[in-house]
């Protein structure tokens, strides 16, 4: 019963969400961002088009902080369930307000250049979920996400959970042979090494692994060598805790 209730509370909300002064479409965010911890509502949500109100408000001018941070935040939520994914993977610039043109690449490539540390992570994660064929990871690369990741995992952001994130999504691309070259290629093995030895495990393994598959590139491995990153590999080989770094 309780799970029937919740599900018919979907409508309602995004109804209200539309139609709502700031103060009350907060409220409705909360209630949204609550409801669609359950797996159905989710489902529900994005089937009603809940992913044209939650980008407008994630991008918005007009709301305040705490409005497109909720925002993000349920997107990043949405997009982590695999039923869901198709739908935001369908989204166009079109639906914006007001309109552009592109696809969901382009927005996600402009979400990045936030640079509120606490919602950034939430932006990263998604963009994680939402990478998930080679072509899509070529198209963010077009629209900049190279660019946003090098500030991530450079010396002027100081977020842990924000360059953990950074690595997590070259972690997605570096499924992806062509990938692999590329993230080698804009340089990103100097940014990604010293991790090998950061005093946070979670850093260390995910840039262990992520080096591992950038190796598997046989065009990669001279320049892997060169910055030093064999011996990173042999260290976590021998002394990481972690049996998928081993």
């Amino acid at each position: 019963p309780a799970r029937i209730e919740l599900l018919t509370t979907v409508k309602p909300i995004l109804e209200f969400l539309q139609t709502a002064v700031l103060q009350d479409q907060h409220m409705a965010l909360s209630a949204l961002a609550k409801i669609t911890e359950n797996e159905e509502c989710q489902f529900k949500a994005v089937k009603l088009n809940v992913f044209d109100q939650l980008f407008n408000l994630a991008l918005s001018e007009f709301h305040t902080y705490q409005h497109r941070s909720l925002a993000v935040k349920t997107i990043s939520q949405l997009a982590s369930n695999t039923t869901c994914l198709p739908y935001l993977l369908r989204f166009k610039c079109d639906k914006l307000t007001p309109p552009s043109k592109g696809p969901t690449a382009k927005i996600f490539a402009k979400m990045c250049r936030i640079r509120d540390l606490d919602m950034l992570p939430y932006v990263v994660k998604t963009v994680a979920h939402f990478m998930s064929t080679e072509d899509v990871c070529l198209d963010m690369c077009d629209y900049g996400l190279f660019v946003q990741l090098m500030w991530m995992l450079g010396a002027e952001c100081e977020s842990g959970v924000v360059k953990l994130a950074a690595l997590d999504a070259l972690l997605v691309m570096a499924e992806y042979s062509v990938l692999q070259r590329l993230i080698v290629e804009r340089k990103f093995l100097p940014l990604i090494l010293p991790f090998s030895s950061s005093p946070h495990e979670t850093l260390r393994q995910t840039s262990a692994q992520l080096i591992a598959k950038l190796s598997r590139n046989s065009q990669n491995r001279a320049r892997i060598i060169y910055n030093g990153g064999h011996e990173a590999l042999l260290f976590h080989a021998k002394f990481s805790p972690d049996p998928l770094t081993r």
